[in-house]
C-alpha cells in the first residue's frame, strides 16, 4: 500500500509540473507575440523588419554626421569672412559753418571687426558740397582727423557688432 500511495503522489507531482509547464509555455507564446507586434516597424516577407529599419536609421545617422561636418566647415568660413565685413558703423551730423544750420554736414565711419575701413565726411555749404574719405587701419588713420571724424571713429570702434546702440546721443547716430 505504501507503494501505491507513493505512485499516486508522484503522479500528482508530475501532473502539477506538466500543468505548470503548459501554463508557462502558453504565457511565453503570448509574450513573444506581444513583443513581435511591438517591435514590428514594417511589413515584409523576410521577417527582419526591425533590422532593416535599424540599418536605414544607421544610414540616416551617417548622412547627418556628414552634413554636420560640412556645416561646421562652412560655419568656420562664414565666421572668418564675417570679421572682414563692415560691421561697425557710426554717423555724426554737425554744422560745419556757423552761418549754416540744420546739421547738413556729416561724418560716417565704416569699419570691420579689426578696425579697418574708412571715415567718410561730407561738408555742405551754401553754394557747394565737398566729400572725402580717409582710410582707417587698425582703428587709426594716417591722415589728420577733424574732431567730428575722430569722434565718429571712436563711436564705431566701441560698437559691439552683436548689439549696436541705436539710441541717438544728441546729434550723433550709431548704425549697424
Amino acid at each position: 500500500m505504501v507503494s501505491g500511495a507513493l505512485d499516486i503522489a508522484l503522479l500528482v507531482v508530475v501532473a502539477a509540473i506538466a500543468t505548470t509547464s503548459l501554463v508557462v509555455a502558453v504565457a511565453a507564446v503570448a509574450v513573444q507575440r506581444r513583443i513581435r507586434r511591438t517591435l514590428r516597424v514594417g511589413t515584409g516577407a523576410s521577417g527582419n523588419e526591425l533590422l532593416v529599419a535599424l540599418r536605414d536609421h544607421d544610414d540616416d545617422l551617417d548622412a547627418l554626421d556628414a552634413a554636420v561636418v560640412d556645416l561646421r566647415a562652412r560655419l568656420t568660413t562664414v565666421e572668418r569672412d564675417l570679421d572682414l565685413c563692415t560691421s561697425r558703423v557710426a554717423m555724426v551730423h554737425y554744422d560745419a559753418f556757423p552761418d549754416m544750420g540744420g546739421k547738413l554736414s556729416f561724418s560716417v565711419a565704416m569699419l570691420d571687426e579689426q578696425g579697418d575701413g574708412i571715415v567718410l565726411s561730407v561738408i555742405n555749404g551754401r553754394s557747394e558740397t565737398r566729400a572725402w574719405g580717409k582710410r582707417v587701419v587698425a582703428g587709426a588713420s594716417r591722415q589728420r582727423l577733424s574732431s567730428e571724424e575722430a569722434d565718429v571713429l571712436q563711436r564705431a570702434l566701441v560698437l559691439d557688432r552683436r548689439r549696436a546702440d541705436m539710441t541717438p546721443a544728441g546729434d550723433s547716430h550709431d548704425l549697424k
